[in-house]
């Protein structure tokens, strides 16, 4: 069995860096990490 990294991964199932599809997910992963960030730094502020 072959072991492939999660950029070989996301390359193979949602395209090359810079394809529409890609680069959808890129964003939204990134907006998925500020949230948690958001949450943790309220959690901590309460």
């Amino acid at each position: 069995m072959e072991t492939k990294s999660w950029k070989e991964i996301k390359d193979s199932v949602y395209g090359k860096k810079g394809t529409e599809r890609r680069d959808e997910l890129d964003r939204d992963f990134e907006s998925f990490k500020i949230g948690l960030l958001l949450r943790k730094a309220r959690e901590w502020n309460s």
